[in-house]
């Protein structure tokens, strides 16, 4: 589903929900050989990357340190959970 079309909505890849997906969230460690480790990247670093394998348990401590400024900063498309959602879903938002 194209980005602009997930405007409000919750958007979930089924497709990513099988053997042997490896999505997790940002500085999980993923089961795979080598444990490498999902890492936030700005855009201007996707050029240099080598690999999804490229950070893992080992030298993310290299990375962290070598941090100018938050890879996430400046992203202005934060997907948020309505109210209307969480009714829908019949629970309660977390605390703030």
């Amino acid at each position: 589903m194209a980005p602009d079309k997930r405007i409000g909505k919750i958007f979930i890849d089924y497709l990513l929900n099988g053997r042997g997906a490896s999505t997790v969230a940002a500085y999980s460690v993923r089961a795979r050989p080598g444990l490498p480790v999902s890492v936030p990247l700005s855009r201007q670093e996707l050029a240099s990357l080598r690999s999804a394998q490229q950070w893992n348990v080992a030298n993310l401590e290299e990375r962290l340190h070598g941090l100018k400024a938050d890879p996430r900063a400046g992203f202005a498309n934060r997907q948020r959970i309505s109210k209307k959602m969480w009714q829908k879903l019949g629970a309660q938002p977390p605390s703030p």
